[in-house]
């Protein structure tokens, strides 16, 4: 008997159930034993996380195919405190036999090491960018409300409320965010494909980015408006004209 896995199974029987099936495997020349598929195992890949899926049968050891095989175990407990009966409990049955274990996270750390210190770096230059663009904004508003102190002072001074003074200062911040970020937006879509290799199962388009991110400079323009404006509108109007 066998398991296949669900590659194989679509490749040979497409749109039909492999259970019962029989299949051949040449495993020396004139020699063709036939396996009856008993189930079916998901996909995998081969050749480390970057690899492609292949086709895979799953064979009893009895056949005795292969000199060695791997043993996989899932346990509730940290592999480092059993570890050692699972190596006493094999040494019963065989005391000869070499044996070498080793933790799915040990493996997956190795795979991953190639790519773990320019992704850090990657992410540190990115978080450096995102501090000096959140600044930058922070700065460039709060200038642009400031610079309007005496406009503020000369509505209000004309009769204008409080209220009405931040829906303008609102909207015209609201108006310039907006246009920064679609144009930031579209562009980041746009070089996202440069990205594509760079990543592993996360779509460079990913909307939890794009969200998170046009909501970070959202608030922060928000606060870079609303500072100055509150402060403004603490002063009073004959005062704010006086002022330089």
């Amino acid at each position: 008997v066998c398991i296949v896995n669900r590659q194989l199974a679509e490749r040979m029987w497409p749109g039909q159930s492999p259970l019962g099936r029989r299949i051949g495997i040449s495993v020396t020349e004139g020699e063709v034993p036939w396996l009856e598929v008993v189930g079916v195992a998901e996909n995998f890949k081969s050749g480390g996380l970057e690899g492609d899926y292949s086709m895979a049968i799953y064979m009893p050891s009895v056949h005795g195919l292969k000199p060695f095989f791997n043993l996989l175990l899932r346990t509730a407990r940290p592999w480092e405190e059993v570890s050692d009966s699972v190596r006493a409990r094999i040494a019963t049955l065989d005391s000869d036999l070499p044996l070498e274990t080793v933790a799915l996270t040990e493996l997956l750390d190795l795979a991953q090491a190639p790519r773990r210190t320019p992704t850090v770096l990657m992410g540190l230059f990115a978080a450096v960018a995102l501090i000096l663009a959140v600044v930058g904004l922070y700065g460039v508003l709060a200038y642009l409300v400031t610079q309007r102190t005496r406009e503020i002072g000369l509505r209000m001074a004309l009769g204008a409320r409080r209220p009405d003074v931040l829906r303008l200062l609102t909207l015209t911040t609201g108006r310039l965010l907006l246009t920064g970020l679609a144009l930031g937006l579209l562009s980041a879509a746009a070089l996202s494909s440069t990205l594509t290799g760079l990543l592993y199962q996360v779509s460079p388009l990913s909307p939890a980015v794009y969200v998170s991110v046009a909501l970070l400079f959202a608030l922060t323009a928000s606060a870079a408006a609303l500072s100055p404006a509150l402060r403004a509108l603490k002063i009073n109007p004959a005062q704010t004209l006086r002022s330089e």
